[in-house]
Formats: C-alpha cells, sequence, structure tokens
C-alpha cells in the first residue's frame, strides 16, 4: 500500500470510530443483555429510552396500560406494575432499570376485615402469591408488589390502601369531641409551600406533603393561627372555600379513596366519585393521583 493511501485509511478510522461507537449504542443488535432481571420496582431512564416500545409488547398486564408512550419516552405506572421484569430483560437500550424508591404508606395495601367476604378473587389474581385466604384475605407486605390488581377484582371494595388500623385503636374517641367543620385544610392549588404555616403550628399538625402544605386534622387543635399566616390565602376553615373537586378520565386504580379523610370518594361504574356533601376541600386526593386526573373547578 501506498504512504498516501495508508495515511487516508488511518484518516478515515480515527474520524469514524466515534461515529461507529455511537450508532453501536442506538442499533438493538449490539446490546446482548442476557441477564435476569432484578426484584422490582422498574423505571425508565429517559436518557437512554427511545420509544421502541419493545417493553409495551411483552408486558403481560398490556391491556391495563401498566407502560404507556410519553411523546419520545415510555412510562411505567408502578402501581399497576405487577414487576415481572420482562420489560427490563427485552430491553435492548438498557433503559429499564431498577428503582430504589421507598414506598410511601398511603402505596401500601390492607383488607377491612368487616367488608372482606373471603370470596379469594383477590387471591387467584395475586402474580406474587402474596394473599392467603382464610376465611377472610390477609395480604403479606414481604410479598405484595402493590400492583392494586386485587383492588380491582375484589367485589366488595374491601382492599384500601393506606396503613390497617389496629382494631384496639382509640384515637377516633378523641375524634368524637371535635366538631370536623372548624377543621383547616389547604388548598393545594394555592400553596407555595413557603412553611410559614409550618413554623407557627404549636402543635406540628403541619407538613409538606407532595410539595404542598396538609394539616393533619388528628393532630390540629383548631386554633386558627395558621390560617392569617398565609400569604397566599391558602388555608382555609372548614367549607368556606368555594372550590370543588372533581375526578376526569379516571382509570379506576383508588389511590384516591383511601387517603380522603372524610371518606368522600367512592367508586361507581369504575370511576372514583367524589361527594361534594362530605368533600372539605383539602386537596390530598389531587397529589395522589399518579395521573393528575383529579381537578378544582
Amino acid at each position: 500500500m501506498k504512504r498516501k493511501d495508508f495515511l487516508k485509511t488511518v484518516s478515515l478510522s480515527i474520524f469514524a470510530a466515534p461515529l461507529l461507537n455511537s450508532c453501536a449504542k442506538l442499533n438493538p443488535s449490539s446490546s446482548n443483555r442476557k441477564v435476569d432481571a432484578p426484584d422490582g420496582p422498574f423505571k425508565v431512564d429517559d436518557e437512554f429510552c427511545i420509544s421502541c416500545l419493545k417493553c409495551i409488547a411483552v408486558c403481560p398486564e398490556i391491556d391495563r396500560e401498566v407502560l404507556v408512550q410519553n411523546i419520545d419516552t415510555v412510562v411505567i405506572h408502578q402501581n399497576l406494575c405487577i414487576e415481572c421484569g420482562d420489560c427490563f430483560e427485552i430491553c435492548p437500550y438498557q433503559a429499564i432499570i431498577k428503582d430504589n424508591r421507598v414506598l410511601d404508606s398511603s402505596e401500601l395495601l390492607y383488607v377491612d376485615d368487616d367488608k372482606c367476604t373471603g370470596c379469594e378473587l383477590c387471591e387467584d389474581v395475586c402474580p406474587t402469591e402474596a394473599i392467603e385466604v382464610d376465611d377472610e384475605a390477609e395480604i403479606d407486605q414481604d410479598d405484595c408488589v402493590h400492583c392494586s390488581k386485587c383492588v380491582e377484582v375484589c367485589p366488595e371494595a374491601a382492599i384500601l390502601f393506606g396503613l390497617k388500623k389496629d382494631d384496639d385503636d382509640d384515637d377516633d374517641d378523641d375524634d368524637d369531641d371535635k366538631n370536623s367543620n372548624l377543621d383547616y385544610h389547604v388548598k393545594s392549588s394555592s400553596c407555595n409551600a413557603c412553611e410559614d404555616c409550618i413554623v407557627l403550628c404549636p402543635e406540628e399538625a403541619i407538613s409538606i406533603v407532595s410539595g404542598k402544605a396538609f394539616i393533619d386534622t388528628n393532630l390540629c387543635t383548631q386554633c386558627g393561627i395558621c390560617e392569617p399566616s398565609c400569604p397566599e390565602n391558602a388555608i382555609y376553615q372548614g367549607d368556606k372555600v368555594p372550590v370543588k373537586y372533581f375526578v376526569s378520565s379516571c382509570r379506576g386504580c383508588r389511590r384516591c379513596i383511601s387517603p380522603c379523610p372524610e371518606d368522600a370518594i367512592k367508586m361507581l361504574h369504575g370511576d372514583a366519585v367524589i361527594d361534594q356533601s362530605k368533600c372539605t376541600q383539602c386537596g390530598i386526593c389531587v397529589s395522589k393521583c399518579p395521573w393528575d386526573l383529579i381537578k378544582a373547578i
């Protein structure tokens, strides 16, 4: 080979190498991911996902829209995911990764013994065999992946989100002495999380939940110090604020039902419906909806 041709070949190789490497990253055939999926939950790394939709094609829960396309990436609705790992194994770009999130107590599931009839429907659909029925259903929290399949099939709405209350819990006795119409709440759409109310509250009844101030009515003594301190006038008492919440295009996940402190949300024909006569406009349901389908009017 002539010296001139040799130098030309070397030069082309130097310039072409980065391009070939980048193409290799985008080429599904170049990825040899032959590893078993770890325990879930999983999430999508938007930096690597190109929305090839292979994960959606292999998802055994495709009818429940566990994975959905969102512009140029894919979103995993973790509260519907059974954490089988099929999407992790099929992804040619290693865009699906383990999510080391810490579960909030509102994401846990428990059985209301008073409503459960022992029909075993929940046991049949549980993908991890976390439910055992012996007269009444019991959920093993160590095996539960919080996919909500049991919630969807329960004919008595006996499976709820949150922590199960002890039968000997006497905290409700104190609530009987309080007039709930005098409770203070936060209009979440107005709150900017300035924390002025948190600093002033003598009972430490106010905290930041999902980026908004939240008043725990069980701790609140209805002293009213917080209301005038709010620069956005987001704190109100009882039902003074003329705002109503409604659910639009509900997907039936029931995540808003258990956190509602007034038991104002029920399922009707597969959709969540808010009983306006009970709703105190606290806005907790807004922060619990994973699809932002609860709106204020």
